[in-house]
């Protein structure tokens, strides 16, 4: 077991020796491969990676990495491992810019003030088309005068497993304005 543990922190240091916020899709490809998918979410490109043991879902947003989810992957025959301090303190270090992560009780998500170990987006009725919503966030960070955020959640696809995404405020502040519009066509659309 040991080993199984040794192997994986490998691993999780190798991918994210070069992982930062902020790279191109280029950059991207060069430390994940090829992607498994490339999507679009509220217009912006997306895609999707796999690398050891775990799927990245990456938003850029300008031509760069705006927004990076992280989740440990299920492995065939192994029991189910949910991200560790160390899988998350080797994603943050890697986009510590050379400053220190400060943990937070509060954070302002997508233009909502969210508590520790409370539920996220509440009264978001409609969300926009195609959201994802966090459900619970468990952890929180902001990086020391710098533009990142970091949250790890409970993620509503998969409740067992716990998320980290590490933001650009940018990002954070492009989808608040996503929830704003579609708040306000809702209350428009029911002559509220």
């Amino acid at each position: 077991m040991k080993s199984i543990i040794t192997v994986t922190i490998l691993l999780a240091s190798q991918i994210v020796a070069s992982a930062r916020v902020g790279e191109t899709l280029d950059q991207l490809v060069t430390r994940y491969a090829k992607p498994l998918m490339e999507t679009k979410d509220f217009g912006q490109p997306a895609y999707d990676f796999e690398k050891a043991d775990y799927h990245i879902h990456i938003n850029l947003l300008n031509g760069q990495s705006a927004c990076e989810d992280y989740r440990v992957i299920a492995q065939k025959g192994q029991p189910r491992r949910i991200m560790s301090q160390g899988d998350i303190d080797l994603f943050l270090g890697a986009n510590a810019r050379g400053k220190q992560w400060k943990t937070v009780e509060t954070i302002n998500l997508f233009g909502h003030a969210l508590h520790r170990e409370g539920t996220a987006m509440d009264g978001m009725t409609p969300p926009p088309k195609g959201s994802y919503f966090v459900t619970t966030f468990v952890n929180a960070w902001m990086l020391d005068g710098e533009p990142l955020m970091a949250i790890q959640f409970r993620n509503p696809t998969y409740p067992d497993e716990l998320d980290l995404c590490i933001m650009t405020k940018e990002w954070n502040g492009f989808y608040a304005e996503l929830f704003k519009k579609a708040r306000e066509k809702a209350l428009k659309d029911s002559g509220l």
